[in-house]
């Protein structure tokens, strides 16, 4: 990777409407591969990981493998989803269950309500393998929550092509006053790498 230029602030209206633009086109533009890993830390400790693989076919048509991991312990289940409403779920990815109505499960993915104290948003122009990307930048300082003395924060790092379309995203979590990451979250997005055709499980 090679910089083209240094980072320089960027307004929160360009910042948000480049991010939205990306949600929709991106994930509209199948079939693709996203992949979704959870890392979270306890005094510097890794104690648990998520990975979610999802190989997204269509809308509604995709093929999920989710692997937990704590501890010693590693648990793996898998879904398939063939249309809205028609989801089977297994442990094994042998045994099915389903079809059912809803998601077998899903990535801790969930927001809390916080106050925000300070927001910093800034945009590059860099080069990754001799194309052309920008990386948005979003750093967000968070007001102490109840029964808590220390201030949170939030770094979301987007890196787009010049198509406008996600090319990953990364979310460092934490405290500050020593600034200390509890949680990382990375998105992936491949357009690239082929996978079999998503059918309905015998």
């Amino acid at each position: 990777m090679s910089s083209a230029a240094q980072s320089k602030p960027t307004t929160v209206a360009d910042y948000n409407g480049t991010f939205q633009y990306a949600v929709s086109e991106t994930n509209a533009a199948f079939p693709f591969t996203f992949t979704v890993t959870i890392e979270t830390f306890n005094k510097g400790r890794l104690v648990f990981t998520e990975t979610e693989i999802d190989e997204r076919q269509a809308q509604g048509v995709e093929r999920i493998k989710r692997t937990i991991k704590k501890g010693r312990a590693t648990t793996v289940s898998h879904q398939t989803s063939v249309d809205f409403g028609k989801v089977y779920c297994s442990s094994n990815g042998v045994t099915w269950k389903g079809p059912q109505e809803f998601e077998c499960s899903g990535p801790s993915m969930l927001y809390g309500q916080k106050d925000p104290e300070k927001s910093e948003y800034s945009v590059e122009d860099k080069a990754v393998n001799g194309e052309a990307v920008k990386i948005y930048r979003e750093y967000v300082i968070y007001k102490p929550t109840k029964g808590s003395r220390k201030k949170e924060f939030k770094e979301t790092i987007a890196t787009i092509d010049s198509r406008g379309f996600f090319v990953s995203i990364v979310n460092n979590e934490g405290t500050l006053d020593p600034k200390t990451v509890t949680l990382v979250r990375k998105q992936a997005w491949d357009m690239k790498t082929k996978f079999k055709p998503v059918v309905a499980p015998k």
